[in-house]
């Protein structure tokens, strides 16, 4: 059964990044379903409880992180500012929200950091090689990429735990002590 939803949880990563990649949208079933599959994945692994608080803790630094960039562009613009389809697609945002029914808080934290790095990278990389000065950017498409191959990761090695910050606290944090 947990073998079964993880693997079509990776087959609706891989449609996301196809579509996003291919068509610079996703269609929005892809949402609810992933946040219920990875909402059911976790829920085996650590409890309802902690799957909705997690959740909820990465949720509240999305909508910081959102309330922070909009005030940036809203102040830049001397005017109320939709960043919405204009710097980032719903899709992105609601791919964002789905990955939070999935990871810890400081799992969630160090996915979206790292995944907007290597989209950086894949931007200037991008830019580079086809010459051009402004390029779609599929951010939704490319975290999915990147979830979906650290999601088979976890499941080939164990002692990641991206549903758990304990892997974390054990390696980085209390090595030693």
């Amino acid at each position: 059964m947990i073998a079964t939803l993880n693997l079509l949880a990776l087959l609706a990563l891989v449609s996301v990044c196809y579509q996003d990649m291919r068509y610079r949208g996703v269609y929005w079933i892809f949402f609810p379903v992933l946040s219920a599959l990875f909402f059911f994945l976790k829920f085996k692994q650590v409890g309802w409880v902690n799957t909705l608080q997690d959740a909820g803790y990465a949720i509240t630094f999305l909508v910081v992180q959102l309330l922070l960039v909009w005030l940036y562009f809203s102040a830049k613009h001397q005017k109320l500012f939709n960043i919405v389809d204009s710097y980032l697609g719903l899709g992105d945002i609601l791919f964002l929200v789905t990955l939070a029914f999935y990871l810890s808080p400081l799992n969630y934290v160090a996915f979206y950091l790292l995944s907007l790095i290597l989209v950086l990278v894949y931007v200037l990389v991008t830019k580079r090689i086809k010459g051009l000065d402004h390029i779609h950017i599929p951010l939704a498409g490319l975290q999915a990429a990147f979830f979906a191959t650290l999601l088979v990761w976890d499941l080939v090695q164990p002692q990641l735990q991206l549903c758990q910050d304990s892997w974390i606290y054990k390696t980085y944090l209390f090595n030693g002590i």
